[in-house]
C-alpha cells in the first residue's frame, strides 16, 4: 500500500493561487467600479451612493470566498498532514472527528480524545485566523474608502474626490490622443496608485488588497501542512523531520533545503526546527513543506553531537551571511 505524501510545493501553490485569483479579480472589479464610465460625466451624488454600494456589495463578495477557502482547503490540509505521519509511523490514531483505526481496536483512550480535542482546536483556530486576516484586508479597504468620503469637504460633493481624479485622466488622456477606453484604464491606474484598494496594518506597511491576499494565501496553506504534520508528531512520539526541496528556493532557504530537523529539540546533534525558522525557514510565502523522517521508513537516525549541530547551524547562518539575507 502506497504511503500519503506530503504535499508538493506546486500542489500547495496551487490551493493559495485558487483564492488569489478571487481577489485578484475582485480587486479589479472594484476598480472598474470606482473609474466606470459613468462616473466621468455624471458626478450626481445618486451616482456615488450606488457606486459605493457597489463597492461594499463587492467586498462582502470577498469575504465570503475567503470563509468559504478557508473552511475547505484548510482543515484538508491539516488532515492530510496528520495522514503523511501516521502512514510514516504505522501508528493510525485518531483523526479530528472519528474513532480509533487500529491503536486502540474498539476502545478510545483518555489520551485519544485529548488528541481529538487538540486536533480540532488547531484545526479551528487556522480557519478562524485566516478568516480573520482576509477580514481585515476586505475591512481595511472598505475603511480607506470611508475615509475619502469623509475627506471631502461639506461644500464640496462627496463625489468629487473621485471626479477630480477621473477629470485629472481625461485631461491628460485627450492631450495625448487617448481613446475613452485608455482614459478609463488610465483612471484605473490612477485609482490603484493612490491607494483607493490599500490600506495600511498594525507595523505601519501599505498593502493593496491583492497583495496582501497573495501573501496570506501563498504562506497559509504551508502553515496549516506543517501545524497538522507537528501535532501529529507529537502525538505519536516522533521528532525528526526533513525539509522539502524545492526547484527554484530562495536565498535564505537554501541552506536548509534536505537538512533534517529536530521538532521538540528531544533528538541531540541535529538543529531545530525554531532555529531554522529563526534564521529565515518558513519566512511569508516560503514553499518549503516538511516531511516526517521516521524509525519505521529510516531506522533511528544517525547519532551525533551537540557540538555537531551546532557546527551545522553555524555553517548554514554564514551561507546565509554570505549571501547578504542574515544581518
Amino acid at each position: 500500500m502506497a504511503l500519503t505524501r506530503p504535499y508538493t510545493e506546486a500542489e500547495l501553490g496551487e490551493v493559495g493561487q485558487q483564492l488569489v485569483a478571487v481577489y485578484t479579480a475582485g480587486e479589479r472589479d472594484i476598480l472598474a467600479l470606482l473609474s466606470a464610465k459613468g462616473g466621468l460625466t455624471s458626478w450626481k451624488r445618486a451616482f456615488l451612493v450606488q457606486q459605493l454600494s457597489q463597492v461594499r456589495a463587492k467586498l462582502d463578495e470577498l469575504r465570503g470566498a475567503g470563509r468559504e477557502w478557508a473552511g475547505f482547503h484548510l482543515p484538508t490540509l491539516y488532515e492530510h498532514s496528520m495522514d503523511v505521519v501516521y502512514d510514516a509511523t504505522g501508528r493510525p490514531t485518531l483523526g479530528p472527528g472519528g474513532l480509533s483505526k487500529a491503536a486502540h481496536p474498539g476502545e478510545v483512550t483518555q489520551m485519544d480524545l485529548g488528541m481529538v480535542a487538540l486536533h480540532s482546536e488547531a484545526i479551528d483556530e487556522v480557519v478562524r485566523s485566516t478568516v480573520a486576516q482576509l477580514d481585515f484586508a476586505t475591512g481595511g479597504v472598505g475603511r480607506r474608502l470611508d475615509q475619502l468620503q469623509a475627506a471631502a469637504t461639506p461644500t464640496t460633493k462627496r463625489g468629487d474626490v473621485y471626479r477630480q481624479k477621473a477629470l485629472a485622466a481625461v485631461s491628460e488622456g485627450l492631450t495625448q490622443g487617448e481613446t475613452i477606453r485608455e482614459v478609463g484604464k488610465r483612471l484605473e491606474r490612477k485609482l490603484r496608485g493612490e491607494g483607493l484598494t490599500s490600506f495600511t496594518d498594525a507595523a505601519g506597511r501599505e498593502w493593496t488588497l491583492g497583495n496582501y491576499t497573495e501573501m496570506v494565501a501563498m504562506t497559509t496553506p504551508r502553515e496549516t501542512a506543517v501545524l497538522g504534520l507537528m501535532n501529529t508528531m507529537a502525538e505519536v512520539d516522533e521528532d525528526l523531520v526533513k525539509v522539502s526541496s524545492t526547484g527554484d528556493p530562495c536565498d535564505r532557504c537554501i541552506p536548509w533545503q534536505g537538512e533534517l530537523l529536530s521538532l521538540t529539540g528531544a533528538t541531540e546533534g541535529y538543529p531545530t526546527y525554531e532555529e531554522a525558522r529563526q534564521s529565515g525557514l518558513h519566512h511569508p510565502r516560503c514553499r518549503h513543506n516538511l516531511q516526517p523522517w521516521t524509525k519505521l521508513l529510516h531506522g533511528e537516525p544517525e547519532q551525533r553531537t551537540a557540538e555537531e549541530a551546532a557546527a551545522l547551524l553555524a555553517g548554514i547562518l554564514q551561507e546565509q551571511q554570505a549571501l547578504g539575507k542574515v544581518a
